[in-house]
């Protein structure tokens, strides 16, 4: 069976796209339009990316998300949708003329019902990324030491999902939660993560213990996920990267803001996400 799957945003996305399609359809060929971050970090088997950034590939590629749309609304091929409400999750399929061709086009992955059961086959971390995490460790001296990643998300999240109460959190809760660690493992180091590097550079200036990553998107994940600890942000990003570490590390420790992208509104958003491994505070 061949599965068309769709990029739904950024690496964390992608990965719980990826890792969810893997669990319904384990061993069938996925065909990601898109998908260009996970492609850098995983070496996957049974997949074929479309990816190319060229400009005429990418006019190309929309030309053809299309068309497989047209064909799913007329039942030419198969499709599968999500149902997620709070209390429940499920996938459903709607069989096509051609049912051995299967269109995933917005399906998300991140319902709590579906999270626990992802993890048990992870692909391999491609090995340039490993590389530059190793020499990462090696430069500023981190080998054998007790290590917490925080992500911290700015950029869209200043303004998103409003203005009024956007998803970036604010800067006295990553004190609050830095602090916690220094208390409990007085010899940890930080390693910072983020899209504003800028920022975090100034906010940390001073801090002997918080060293701020420069790499890129790939290699910042393969560092968080190597982490003993974190402090998480409200993204996809920062809950993947978590949930490798705490797969290797069981007994790490993972904080994230409670009520996840609604931490400033102090409703949970999304309404199902939360799950029962991370410390939300």
């Amino acid at each position: 069976m061949a599965i068309i799957l769709f990029e739904n945003g950024r690496l964390g996305n992608q990965l719980f796209q990826y890792h969810g399609v893997r669990k319904y359809y384990p061993e069938d060929i996925i065909f990601c339009l898109g998908f260009n971050s996970l492609e850098k970090l995983y070496s996957c088997k049974n997949v074929i990316f479309f990816n190319n950034n060229f400009f005429l590939f990418l006019l190309l590629r929309h030309i053809f998300r299309w068309f497989l749309l047209f064909l799913v609304k007329f039942k030419i091929v198969s499709s599968v949708i999500e149902q997620s409400i709070e209390f429940s999750y499920r996938l459903i399929k709607k069989d096509g003329l051609f049912d051995g061709i299967i269109v995933i086009h917005n399906a998300f992955f991140q319902h709590k019902d579906v999270q626990p059961t992802f993890l048990g086959n992870i692909p391999s971390i491609n090995l340039n990324s490993l590389i530059c995490f190793n020499n990462f460790k090696e430069v500023h001296h981190l080998e054998n030491k007790q290590i917490a990643f925080i992500h911290i998300r700015r950029g869209d999240y200043l303004i998103w999902p409003s203005k009024n109460f956007p998803a970036a959190i604010e800067v006295g809760w990553y004190l609050d939660q830095i602090d916690y660690f220094r208390s409990k493992y007085p010899q940890i180091m930080f390693i910072v993560a983020t899209d504003d590097k800028e920022y975090v550079s100034k906010l940390f200036l001073d801090a002997a213990d918080i060293i701020i990553s420069f790499e890129d998107e790939i290699v910042d994940f393969v560092i968080m996920s190597n982490c003993n600890h974190g402090i998480l942000s409200a993204s996809t990003f920062s809950w993947w990267s978590a949930y490798v570490a705490k797969t290797s590390n069981p007994a790490g420790e993972f904080v994230a803001p409670k009520y996840w992208i609604g931490y400033n509104k102090k409703v949970w958003f999304p309404p199902w996400i939360e799950s029962s491994w991370l410390r939300y505070v």
